[in-house]
């Protein structure tokens, strides 16, 4: 039986508490990068950084994509507020754009959509990036997604949240 409502906490989990919460380091320190090291070996990627949630990683990614304030971000409303709380903080606008029925993502032709309608690929426009949130395990179409971004010149962000693990 799998307890849906009850959060499975290890016994190592337990036992090793006490020794994080006295060392002085929560949010970083000795055990962060310990479980830094450990995802890069995991995930195979030696460029591995953990924040304290995803919107602060989505506000970082934001950063990193040159969305100021003013600009717009394509995104969906179909995800955690947090999502997009992220496009919001730093003072651009979301702008949605419609997903698909049977899986929940966005989708090649919705990007596109969004993007004509924000005036992406123009001069003077204000578009920097599309979020794409990826749901229950399923990364839904990245490479297609890419590759619209890639003509209008936008950055794609790839909230995984809900993927963590999965393949690409």
């Amino acid at each position: 039986m799998i307890n849906l409502f009850k959060v499975h906490m290890p016994e190592t989990a337990v036992t090793r508490m006490p020794e994080v919460l006295t060392s002085g380091y929560i949010a970083e320190g000795d055990y962060v990068r310990l479980f830094e090291r450990r995802l890069q070996k995991f995930m195979n990627n030696p460029k591995v950084l953990t924040t304290n949630s995803c919107t602060s990683a989505l506000h970082l990614s934001l950063r990193l994509a040159g969305v100021t304030q003013g600009d717009a971000v394509i995104t969906t409303s179909m995800t955690c507020v947090a999502t997009n709380v992220s496009i919001t903080n730093i003072g651009a606008t979301p702008i949605w754009a419609d997903v698909d029925p049977d899986h929940g993502m966005l989708t090649p032709n919705t990007v596109e959509q969004a993007l004509k309608f924000a005036g992406a690929g123009m001069p003077g426009s204000k578009v920097k990036a599309v979020i794409h949130v990826c749901w229950g395990g399923d990364l839904g179409p990245i490479e297609e997604v890419y590759a619209v971004c890639k003509r209008y010149g936008v950055k794609l962000i790839i909230d995984a949240a809900q993927a963590f693990g999965a393949i690409y």
